[in-house]
């Protein structure tokens, strides 16, 4: 993201249980029960059912999150994340909206809108329409039945088609089960950036009305940028360079008052 902005998965990826289990001393399965994530539907009564992929992600998410996009401490526009759940679907919906003044003389906006569905073997299709200043462009994603994905993209009148590999990632982060990835898809080009991505330690971020401890991660290769993820997994922070090579943080605003 600039601005040049299969089985169901454990619901706790391995990077959190390798980062709990050191940071905080805890086992998966201490974890897990926390979560109220063991059992299954056919459990004693009284014990807790496994959850639904969906299940899981709005119960960590709630319906959603607010971010503030900033540029040298100045806010500049809004990152929304909306979660549904659509029985063993999972709908997620992403807006970012931006607008920048320059001398009074000119105005730059950004509008990007993506509906996303995901099930238990991941995405399964993601449609991304943009308006970055003059330019439109659209990126649209369906898994296909030998699980690849069929990659299609119209951006600054170029047009692009292509069959990606899974597993295939936006890079809206907001899954961090993409910290396992080594490639993201552009939700502004369509194109794959293939990535590392490095552990770069525990932070203290400022949330609202309290302080969250975050783990920092960093992308490196094609794509730039850097993500903070709390303990459970939810993104916090993300940034990265503009155009002009000015950072531009995408800072949550509602993640200090969630559990």
């Amino acid at each position: 993201m600039w601005l040049n902005m299969a089985e169901l998965k454990p619901p706790f990826p391995p990077w959190q249980l390798l980062l709990l289990g050191f940071f905080l001393g805890v086992s998966a399965g201490v974890q897990a029960d926390d979560l109220s994530l063991g059992g299954s539907p056919e459990a004693a009564p009284g014990k807790p059912r496994e959850l639904s992929y969906s299940e899981f992600y709005v119960g960590l998410y709630g319906p959603g999150r607010r971010f503030d996009v900033l540029r040298k401490g100045r806010r500049i526009g809004s990152y929304d994340m909306a979660f549904r759940s659509l029985g063993e679907e999972l709908e997620v919906r992403v807006a970012t909206h931006i607008q920048v003044s320059f001398l009074l003389f000119f105005e730059y906006r950004f509008d990007s809108e993506s509906v996303a569905r995901w099930d238990a073997r991941g995405l399964r299709h993601i449609l991304i329409q943009t308006v970055d200043g003059s330019k439109e462009s659209r990126v649209e994603a369906e898994r296909l039945e030998d699980g690849g994905y069929r990659v299609t993209a119209t951006a600054g009148g170029d047009e692009l088609e292509y069959v990606a590999a899974a597993p295939l990632f936006p890079n809206n982060q907001w899954n961090a089960d993409v910290l396992e990835a080594g490639q993201v898809l552009d939700t502004l080009t369509g194109r794959l950036h293939q990535v590392t991505i490095q552990h770069e330690g525990r932070e203290s971020l400022p949330m609202a009305d309290r302080t969250v401890t975050a783990e920092h991660f960093r992308y490196q290769g094609e794509l730039q940028q850097d993500a903070w993820y709390d303990e459970r997994g939810r993104l916090l922070k993300l940034r990265f360079p503009s155009r002009d090579g000015v950072p531009v943080e995408f800072l949550c605003t509602t993640c200090g008052v969630l559990p």
